[in-house]
């Protein structure tokens, strides 16, 4: 399809907004800051586990000639670990962060399903090693249900929830494929003394996975993140669509998105959305929307009620409508983009590439040889 290389009045709007709602400099080098020393810290802190479980005996080296040295060849540490990896979720890891966003996520993997005697290990743990690598930052350690918190200043005040989890809780699942998962059975999973909320630890894999998804369909889409970075904004700003999960947002973004075979610019982008969800794909008789991170057939929608989905689409269609009558910027919660900078009579530069500055042009031409005859 052929790619349009002009910028409409809606892109110009919809490019204005996304410019005030991207995070501050002084935001993302604090998001940055907190998270890298997290990492690093929780890093640290699974090479010192490993030491303390299984400690490697230092064999006596006999005296032998010395000779040319050699590049050693790394041997890979095959110890078990507590702690196997730390990964980014949510909108740090899907690039969606957003101005005023104040709270980021990780999620610790561990080695076996973690209970609360390896969380307080941790969270007893850490805080030596995070001043091993920053003695000046100061931040505080609060215990979670499934895991803890980080809160530090440095230039704006942050907050980074881990969770822990482990995949060796899905894995015991699928081993026994004749038991049905009830109700009952995560209860007893939880009543076990010392255990971590099992529902907890399964959602923290689910955000590994929409992560990964997201980072391989969604954002290969033109104008997924900026669209979807508004759509956040808009879920602050009004309730109905605060109804919906993050992970239902995106998803319909990127159906919105992907059904369209055109190349779209950011407004025809945020248009196309609106366009979708007025067309009835949240109503009540809907086939639903599968979740694209799950095996078992998965309604991502079931986070809202019936009427709820019902406001959103009205909602999207009055949208659809203000959009159709050139007035995007109330849907955007912003004042109007003045469509010409100079006086509209005036004619453009002749090499003006803007819908605005073409017709213009022709206005002109057919001037021209109307004076000429």
């Amino acid at each position: 399809s052929r790619i349009r290389n002009t910028v409409t009045l809606d892109d110009r709007h919809v490019m204005a907004k996304h410019a005030s709602i991207y995070p501050r400099e002084e935001e993302l080098r604090s998001v940055h800051q907190i998270v890298t020393i997290a990492e690093r810290s929780l890093k640290a802190l699974s090479d010192k586990f490993v030491d303390e479980d299984h400690p490697v005996e230092k064999t006596r080296k006999s005296p032998t000639l010395k000779r040319p040295k050699k590049r050693a060849k790394r041997v890979p540490d095959l110890r078990p670990r507590v702690l196997s990896a730390v990964n980014r979720v949510g909108p740090l890891a899907k690039g969606l962060l957003i101005h005023n966003d104040d709270t980021v996520d990780l999620v610790l993997l561990c080695g076996d399903i973690p209970n609360k005697d390896l969380l307080h290990r941790v969270m007893e743990n850490l805080p030596e090693q995070i001043r091993k690598i920053d003695d000046t930052i100061k931040f505080e350690l609060i215990e979670e249900e499934a895991g803890f918190k980080i809160v530090a200043d440095f230039d704006v005040k942050v907050e980074l929830s881990v969770t822990l989890t482990s995949t060796e809780i899905t894995l015991k699942k699928e081993l026994k494929p004749k038991e049905v998962e009830t109700p009952a059975s995560d209860e007893s999973h939880d009543e076990i003394s010392g255990n971590l909320p099992k529902h907890l630890l399964l959602g923290a894999l689910a955000r590994l996975r929409h992560a990964k998804w997201f980072q391989a369909r969604a954002s290969q889409q033109d104008s997924c993140v900026v669209i979807t970075r508004i759509l956040r904004d808009l879920q602050k700003r009004d309730k109905v669509w605060g109804a919906l999960s993050s992970w239902a947002l995106e998803n319909l973004v990127y159906i919105a998105l992907s059904s369209s075979t055109e190349h779209m610019s950011p407004g025809d982008a945020f248009r196309r959305f609106f366009e979708v969800v007025s067309g009835g794909i949240l109503l009540p008789d809907r086939p639903g929307l599968q979740d694209p991170c799950e095996k078992e057939p998965i309604d991502i929608l079931d986070c809202c009620t019936d009427q709820q989905l019902d406001d959103v689409t009205k909602s999207a269609q009055n949208f659809l409508l203000k959009i159709a009558f050139r007035e995007v910027h109330k849907v955007l919660g912003m004042d109007r983009v003045n469509s010409m900078h100079r006086h509209p009579n005036s004619f453009p530069h002749p090499h003006a590439t803007t819908a605005e500055d073409e017709v213009a042009q022709q206005r002109k031409r057919r001037f021209e040889a109307n004076t000429s005859d």
